[in-house]
């Protein structure tokens, strides 16, 4: 089971052509530690091929760059009795409550997937692949990172990399349009049509731009928006926005409701899609 149709076909034709370092990796034991390694293959590793997708014994193994970023077994129930979870047996059947329980921190991957589904466990560090059969697949990825993340994800050095005027824009459209910030507008009370927000000088200074405010809409009507030191007392703030090539986050802060927090974007396929909202109420 893999992450999604093309991805599948992608991996399968890789692995036909596999690179397999030479000394292959011992069989026993096979201890997954999430986030760090899976028997004696560590995230971060020197692989050869540059990104490549390949084989050491009964694990299989993700490159990007020339250096492992996952490691997987592709079905507990039929690997080698010598499992390992953080230094505690796995038997081959064990259930996934189970492990969940032993975890504590996991959560249902909520996208579709070919043939099953997934539980993610110490922010990506583990996930179990589950479904259509009686199978139980056990991945070790590095955390913070998705299962659809691409090369360029990984590879990714965290540098401050500007976006364009275009991007900014759609994505402060994007934030506004966001359902997890719908019910705090409120545009039927007195006062609050149309939303008067600003963008902090901050938010400007890091990207290095200067341009014209974006145009902005709520509810049919266009957003009062200010930007700069000279802002009055907005409804609504866009506080901070950070970016590198292939992650964007914006910090924004809603100050009638009390509600503040942080909404990131991901790069996927030449798009930005969103990643994760992270809101909260004083």
């Amino acid at each position: 089971m893999y992450p999604s149709t093309p991805s599948l076909i992608l991996l399968g034709a890789l692995l036909a052509v596999a690179l397999t370092p030479t000394g292959g990796a011992r069989a026993c034991p096979l201890n997954a530690v999430p986030g760090v390694s899976f028997g004696d293959v560590r995230l971060g590793d020197p692989w050869p091929g540059g990104d490549a997708f390949g084989e050491r014994g009964p694990l299989r193994v993700r490159a990007c760059g020339g250096r492992v970023v996952e490691v997987w077994l592709d079905d507990l129930r039929t690997a080698p009795a010598c499992v390992q979870l953080d230094g505690r047996a796995l038997a081959p059947k064990a259930s996934l409550d189970e492990i969940r329980r032993r975890q504590g921190d996991c959560r249902d991957d909520p996208e579709v997937r070919i043939g099953g589904a997934f539980t993610t466990c110490a922010n990506g560090g583990l996930r179990l692949g589950y479904g259509l059969g009686d199978f139980m697949q056990v991945r070790v990825g590095r955390p913070g990172f998705d299962l659809d993340a691409e090369c360029a994800d990984y590879t990714d050095d965290g540098r401050a990399a500007p976006l364009s005027i275009a991007d900014r824009d759609a994505l402060f459209q994007r934030v506004i349009d966001l359902p997890g910030l719908a019910p705090f507008w409120h545009l039927d009370l007195p006062g609050r049509r149309p939303l008067r927000a600003a963008i902090a000088s901050a938010v400007g200074e890091a990207q290095g731009m200067d341009a014209p405010a974006p145009s902005l809409t709520l509810g049919g009507a266009a957003v009062a928006l200010e930007t700069g030191s000279g802002a009055g007392a907005p409804h609504f703030e866009f506080v901070a926005l950070r970016s590198t090539a292939r992650r964007v986050e914006i910090d924004v802060r809603h100050r009638l409701e009390g509600v503040s927090g942080t909404i990131v974007f991901r790069r996927r396929h030449d798009q930005w899609m969103l990643h994760a909202v992270s809101l909260a109420e004083r």
